[in-house]
């Protein structure tokens, strides 16, 4: 799920890697971007693009699901313990969920998801990087994010 995506080159892109990745379906929220560059960008994976579904709200997206991932690069003072994405997808295949029941929230490009955001999640989750320089474009983390995962 895509929260108030700003750049169409970035959907397209993020198609691209759950098409890559055999996912399933893109839930978009909000946001202002440009279709058809996202369209353009997404190349062979335009079935992704042209299936994605735009709502209104994260809760309206992951109503049926039963764990919600939100990502993040940067740490924060957070009650919910934030963890790796390969922890996160551990626990989740220990407990027996299979796709359908796993939502992986990224939150716009410029900012990430807010605090309010997060805590519409089950778990918070970050991608291990350099501490230099630890923000990924929003695709390299999707296909991070949905290589541990499936």
């Amino acid at each position: 799920m895509l929260v108030e995506p700003s750049r169409g080159a970035n959907v397209g892109a993020a198609c691209r890697a759950i098409s890559n990745m055999g996912a399933g379906e893109l839930f978009i929220v909000g946001g202002q971007y440009d279709a058809e560059e996202a369209r353009r960008t997404a190349v062979h994976a335009g079935d992704v693009f042209d299936s994605r579904r735009h709502v209104d709200s994260i809760a309206e997206a992951v109503a049926p699901c039963a764990l919600v991932v939100g990502t993040t690069s940067r740490s924060r003072p957070w009650s919910i313990p934030v963890v790796s994405v390969g922890e996160v997808f551990a626990d989740a295949r220990r407990r027996g969920l299979g796709a359908a029941q796993v939502a992986i929230v990224f939150g716009p490009e410029d900012h990430g998801l807010t605090n309010e955001q997060l805590a519409r999640c089950h778990r918070v989750a970050f991608i291990p990087t350099a501490s230099e320089y630890s923000s990924l474009n929003l695709a390299q983390a999707v296909v991070v994010c949905l290589y541990e995962w499936l």
